[in-house]
This record gives structure tokens, C-alpha cells and sequence, in this order.
């Protein structure tokens, strides 16, 4: 372990102020900084962004000086990041103890078997790093929802009277993610809190449950991000809506129905068709391999056809047949078949006839075939009449095909790729796309997890019974990019206040004048007493370069030290907002306690701001 101090100095006095650094595998760091000089910061700006920052959070926390990009996915946070992180981090931790959560910190490596209950929840269990002692034993760095306290307490909560029970732990997780991009949006470490509820019964955990989604909504209104209730099957996603994130979800347009494009339920409406079913006729179709081709060939309308997609699965061969005008989504037919969308490959044909089934490459149907073969068939397909399909025979197609007369299948609820301007399932709105961020992930597992890994509890009765257990994440990472996606101009980041990293910063203008040095020092001093957070810039660099620094890192008060300082007057502006005052310095404190209050922030114990200059 490793720990270092750093002391800053205050006028005359010396003031000891810690930055601790605890190493361990991985990096856990606290940093407790309630003011500090420009001096004796470590803040690196850049006047460009490297070419590979795609976003605006990545952006500017590169250019700010927050965040260091060390590989692909992996950051470093710098100082000011670190202070931005912790100050969200406190702000979410606050919330979730009002919930009666209570925080404890697992290691970040736990054993494999440990994290075994939990990574198949709502996670990809190829996106776990793993590793092996010296003794061949699998650990994993964590990743996912409750981060082996499910495996802590099953063993030692046994009793009704020890529940409902709600943990949480606040520490950096590990995602071994494919294609890392956009910053920490998409990167591999992230600071996450994680919440895992345990209750007695089912009521019991949706309560909590419903207690949690507010504290989530309640966290992004304290922050002034627009939110967006997103289904993911399970899974219940929160989404910071902002014009250039890097998620994109569905949403309708009358109602508030949205859901990830891999789980929106389509609404397809075959159309109508009095006929009544024909005899069924074999066709020549020479060189007819599209649907575009065989439409044009017999004259027929693309919804009239059904479309045949022959996959390899595993080795198994798998055929999905839909509707001939849409087009397979492969995230239904992968979560049907509990695979992932990388199982499914397209068979090619000397796998498609080693199986014997009779199945023709280019001239697919269900009808004929030599051996049975899995058809997935989406229900739209048994509504059309007289549908034309593949003959499984090259240059032949049936038409006047009729599910349940002529052929049978596995239905599947829903096989339809998402497309712009589909209807809502809910009320028939149009449906479109939005863009965000994914910060908070919600997922009720019930008793299932609990009856496989043993988490029971003795009931009034004395009845073994299996905990309700129900999970949360909210990415601190990911609500800071948020947060900075979200507030924003083209000169740096607009913080808001209940998030900066300092809440005022003072300039002075010349360092060499002592004048202006001593009232920015008097200024600091006054509002380190008035506990408000405060940068002090007395570096000797020129006024263009520091304002330069004051736009780029987005710290909301502003005062400004300058030439009228022998009167005892300064510049007074908030970041984001067009003019700014000159006013005395007796003005500064009732100015900035005004700002508190408007933000709701008076009552804070650690935000009150008090004393005179």
C-alpha cells in the first residue's frame, strides 16, 4: 500500500489536507478536496481532443484534464475527475441510504463459482475477466449486479426477522467489452453502486423496487437530465436522454412505451385477404433467389411471400420463417433459443446437405422436407393465405400455401426486426428512435436464483422459504458523462452546481500584483469558512489561458480579480449564463447564498454556507 499527502497552504496558516492513494487489485482511491490552488493542482488541459474521442463527455474530460485514456475501454481519472466522480458517487450514495440501503465493499476479485448466481443475470458472461491463482483457482474481476452479496448473506441471513435486507457497494467494475468506444460510455472500467434487495415475499420486493426507480428518477432530476424508462426484456433500463449518446433505445411517440430495438414488440398486421385457401401448386422459378426476384417473377406482393433464414446453431440446423417484407431480427431469434447472437451463423450449404433434411439453399420452405428440421416460424406467417414459399428444390416455389393445411411449425411469438415507423404495441402510436445513455439497470429475479443457490430464510412458521431478490445498478461513470453530455457549450463543460467539482472558482488576474493577490486569497479563505468549495487560480499564466481553463472545466461561480481590486471590487458570473456583474466583496456571500438556495442546496449540512468576508 502506498499513501501520500499533500499539505496546501492558506496565507499565513498551513493547512493539512489528504489525498490518499490505496493501491490493491485493482485500485481503489478516496480523495477528500474541499479547496485548492491552481498551483499545486494536477490539471492538464488540452487545447485539442485526441482524434479518437468520439462524444462530447469524452471530449471534454479529456481536454479538462479529468480523464487520461491509458488503452482502449481503460481510464485514468486525474485529480479534478476524481473530485467530480466522488461528489455524483456521495450524491447517489445519499439517496440510496435514504432508501435504508446500507453500503459495504467486497473485493473487486472474487471467485468464480461466487459470481456464478449473478453474471448470468441481465450480464454476458464473456464480458467477465477472468484469472487463476497459483493453485489453478478462477477469480474474476466484478462485473454485473450484486457483486457476491447474494454469496454473503445466503449463508448468514436465516431468519424472517432479518429481512427485507438492502446492500450496496460503490467501487470500480471490470467489463472485458468487445469494442470499446465513446469514453467510459463504453469502456471497461467504470464506478458502479450496486444494490441488491432481499426480501420476504413478492409484494415486499416490488415495493422496493418501485422505492428504487424514484430514487433513480429523483437522482437524475437533481442533476437536470432528461430520463427515459427503457424495456430490456427483464431488465428495466433508465436512460439519460441526450441528442449524441452513444445508446439508442425505441420510443413512442403518444405514449410512454420505449424498449432497446431488440426487445420492442412489433406490431405486424398481415393484409387482409378474403380469398379462401387454393390447392397448393408446385411452381418453375428459374434463377429466383430474392424476394425481389420472385416478386417480380410471379407478380406477387412481398407480404404474400415467406422468407426462410438457414442457420447453423451449434451444429444443429435451424430455419426461421417470417413475413417476405420484414427481415429477421437475430437478438429475438438468439434470446428464443438461449444463445448468443454470435451462435447463430448462416449454414452454409455443404453443412445445409450434410444433415439429409432436404432443405435447398436459396429455395427454402417448410413443406417436403426429407428429414424434420426446427422451423421457428413467426406467427404473422400462419395468418397470410395462400402464401408462396420455397419447394426445397432448386428453381421451384409452392404457392397458395396455408399454415395447418399444408405444413406446421414452432411458432414464435415475435421473429420481426424492428423498423422505423412501426406502430406501439401499447396504445398504436408511431414508434422512433432516441439516443442516450445508459446509467441505471433494474432487474426483479424473484425466488429463482434463490432456490438454485440456497438463500433460504425460516418463516413465522418455521418454513425454509427462498428469498425475493431484486437487483440495481446506477453507473456513477456513466451519470457523470451524463451529466456532461447533457450540459455543455462548445468552450467546455457547464457543471452543475450539486455536481462540480469545486463550486466557485476565483481568477486573479495578474499574480505579480500584489493587491490582487491578497484579496483572492482573502476571498478563498472567506468561502473555505463558508464551506463552499473553492479553486483558486494564482498561476502565473496570462488572463487568456486561465479563462481559457475556467470555461474548459465548467466550475459554475465565477469571480474574477482584477484591476479594480484596489476598490475592493470583482467580476461576479455564473458559467453558462450571458453577463456578469461587477460587484464589492462584501456582495459574494449573500450572491452565492442565493444561488444555493434557488438550487435547493441551503439545507445541506455540508453545503451551508455562512460567515462574511
Amino acid at each position: 500500500m502506498f499513501v501520500s499527502s499533500m499539505k496546501y497552504k492558506m496565507g499565513s496558516h498551513r493547512f493539512d489536507r489528504c489525498l490518499t492513494i490505496v493501491y490493491t487489485v485493482p485500485i481503489i482511491i478516496t480523495l477528500g478536496v474541499d479547496y485548492m490552488r491552481l498551483t499545486e493542482l494536477y490539471m492538464p488541459t488540452l487545447r485539442e481532443a485526441p482524434a479518437d474521442a468520439e462524444i462530447a463527455s469524452d471530449i471534454m474530460s479529456l481536454r479538462a484534464g479529468m480523464m487520461r485514456k491509458i488503452t482502449g475501454g481503460l481510464f485514468s481519472y486525474l485529480p479534478l475527475g476524481l473530485i467530480a466522480l466522488n461528489n455524483i458517487a456521495d450524491g447517489v450514495r445519499k439517496e440510496l441510504n435514504q432508501r435504508g440501503a446500507v453500503e459495504m465493499l467486497n473485493p473487486s476479485m472474487m471467485p468464480l463459482e461466487n459470481l456464478g448466481y449473478t453474471d448470468s443475470v441481465g450480464g454476458d458472461n464473456r464480458k467477465i475477466w477472468k484469472l487463476r491463482d497459483f493453485q489453478g483457482k478462477e477469480y474474476a474481476l466484478i462485473r454485473g449486479y450484486d457483486n457476491g452479496l447474494s454469496h454473503i448473506i445466503k449463508d448468514e441471513v436465516k431468519s424472517y426477522k432479518q429481512l427485507p435486507l438492502r446492500l450496496y457497494s460503490t467501487q470500480f467494475q471490470y467489463t472485458n467489452e468487445e469494442r470499446p468506444r465513446f469514453g467510459v460510455v463504453r469502456g471497461r472500467n467504470s464506478m458502479v453502486a450496486s444494490v441488491a434487495g432481499f426480501d420476504k415475499d413478492v409484494d415486499s420486493m416490488d415495493s422496493f423496487y418501485s422505492e428504487m426507480w424514484a430514487t433513480f428518477e429523483s437522482i437524475f432530476n437533481n442533476y437536470s437530465l432528461d430520463s427515459k424508462s427503457v424495456n430490456a426484456g427483464g431488465e428495466q433500463l433508465l436512460f439519460a436522454v441526450c441528442e449524441n449518446g452513444a445508446d439508442s433505445f425505441v420510443q413512442c411517440s403518444k405514449c410512454e412505451y420505449a424498449a432497446l430495438e431488440d426487445f420492442v414488440k412489433v406490431v405486424y398486421k398481415c393484409e387482409e385477404n378474403d380469398s379462401e385457401p387454393k390447392p397448393m401448386e408446385r411452381v418453375h422459378t428459374p434463377d429466383t433467389y430474392t424476394i425481389e426476384q420472385l416478386t417480380g417473377f410471379l407478380g406477387v406482393k412481398h407480404s404474400q411471400c415467406a422468407k426462410a433464414l438457414i442457420l447453423n446453431v451449434k451444429g444443429e440446423l435451424v430455419v426461421a420463417l417470417i413475413p417476405g417484407d420484414r427481415d429477421v431480427s437475430e437478438a429475438k431469434l438468439a434470446n428464443y433459443l438461449g444463445v448468443y447472437e454470435e451462435d447463430l451463423e448462416v449454414a452454409e450449404d455443404e453443412f445445409i446437405h450434410s444433415t439429409g433434411s432436404g432443405v435447398a439453399p436459396g429455395f427454402t420452405g417448410p413443406v417436403g422436407l426429407l428429414k424434420p428440421v426446427r422451423f421457428l416460424i413467426d406467427k404473422r406467417v400462419t395468418e397470410i393465405t395462400n402464401m408462396v414459399v420455397g419447394a426445397n428444390e432448386a428453381d421451384y416455389h409452392l404457392i397458395n400455401v396455408n399454415y395447418g393445411r399444408d405444413f406446421k411449425g414452432e411458432l414464435v411469438e415475435d421473429l420481426i426486426e424492428y423498423e422505423d415507423g412501426d406502430i406501439c404495441p401499447n396504445c398504436g402510436g408511431i414508434l422512433n428512435r432516441g439516443k442516450g445513455i445508459t446509467v441505471v439497470k433494474a432487474i426483479k429475479v424473484g425466488d429463482s436464483m434463490s432456490k438454485s443457490m440456497g438463500a433460504t430464510y425460516l418463516d413465522e412458521n418455521g418454513k425454509d422459504k427462498p428469498m425475493n431478490i431484486s437487483y440495481y445498478n446506477i453507473d456513477v461513470s456513466k451519470l457523470m458523462a451524463a451529466i456532461i453530455e447533457s450540459h455543455h457549450d462548445e468552450s467546455g463543460i457547464i457543471w452543475p452546481l450539486n455536481s462540480a467539482p469545486f463550486h466557485c472558482a476565483i481568477t486573479v488576474v495578474n499574480n505579480k500584483d500584489q493587491v490582487q493577490m491578497d484579496l483572492g486569497e482573502s476571498i478563498y479563505s472567506s468561502l473555505i469558512n463558508s464551506n463552499i468549495k473553492v479553486l483558486l487560480d494564482n498561476r502565473a499564466d496570462r488572463a487568456g489561458v486561465k479563462f481559457n481553463d475556467r470555461d474548459l472545466i465548467g466550475i459554475p461561480i465565477r469571480i474574477t480579480v482584477g484591476k479594480k481590486a484596489p476598490e475592493g471590487v470583482v467580476e461576479y458570473s455564473i458559467r453558462g449564463v450571458d453577463g456578469r456583474d461587477d460587484i464589492s466583496v462584501e456582495e459574494i456571500l449573500p450572491r452565492i447564498a442565493g444561488l444555493f438556495n434557488e438550487m435547493g442546496l441551503k439545507s445541506e449540512d455540508d453545503n451551508k454556507v455562512g460567515g462574511a468576508l
